[in-house]
């Protein structure tokens, strides 16, 4: 074996993959596993927490910031539970070398904290629709959200409420009903996307195509 540990972090309240400069809560989970055939030195792993700030926080496996460690001859898996972050860009670093010295491996997730409620990257798939979509956005922070779906002269014909939102990515299916349970006709509808953190509420305004 001379190939390096295979390293996966995972970030527990978003509800997909994290990318680069995706929002996360300012005390965010992770859930870190790494694999290697000859077994992972549990002893040379290093967990650091990089802030805007230029601070930077070392931990090992032993930290009181990780539990759930789970240990097996191929693998070791871990919950690391951040301090809460203030606002800004922030990196979660892994480094990890197998029990025969290959590494270190290395892994890096930056993500942004904010107490500003924003909306991004509304829209929904599949526009056109047929018989039914989902609604997909960003947040800044969790949120409740509300749906509301219009005809064009203002009409309101469905609502959805989601009341537990999360930060980062977020999807919403509709099956493209009115709220009586009548599919609606082909044209072009209006809907917005509002968020209400308890602190603030932001709406965001979109159309969607129906076409069957």
């Amino acid at each position: 074996d001379v190939g390096l540990p295979g390293i996966e972090i995972t970030a527990l309240d978003a509800s997909g993959d994290v990318r680069s400069g995706d929002y996360l809560p300012a005390d965010p989970d992770f859930r870190v596993t790494i694999s290697d055939s000859s077994g992972v030195d549990r002893a040379t792993v290093q967990i650091q927490l990089i802030s805007p700030d230029a601070n930077r926080q070392d931990d090992g496996v032993g930290s009181n910031l990780v539990s759930e460690v789970a240990e097996t001859p191929t693998q070791l898996s871990f919950l690391y539970k951040s301090p809460v972050l203030n606002d800004g860009t922030h990196a979660l670093a892994i480094q990890a070398t197998d029990r025969i010295g290959n590494g270190p491996a290395s892994k890096t997730l930056s993500f942004q904290v904010t107490s500003d409620l924003q909306v991004e990257s509304v829209l929904n798939y599949p526009n056109p629709m047929a018989d039914k979509t989902h609604f997909t956005f960003v947040l800044s922070r969790p949120s409740e959200v509300t749906i509301k779906v219009y005809t064009l002269v203002g009409r309101l014909i469905r609502v959805i409420t989601e009341r537990t939102a999360r930060a980062g990515y977020n999807q919403i299916a509709w099956d493209g009903q009115d709220s009586k349970g009548r599919v609606i006709a082909n044209g072009t509808y209006i809907y917005t996307v509002m968020a209400d953190d308890g602190e603030k509420r932001v709406r965001k305004k979109e159309t969607l195509i129906v076409y069957r």
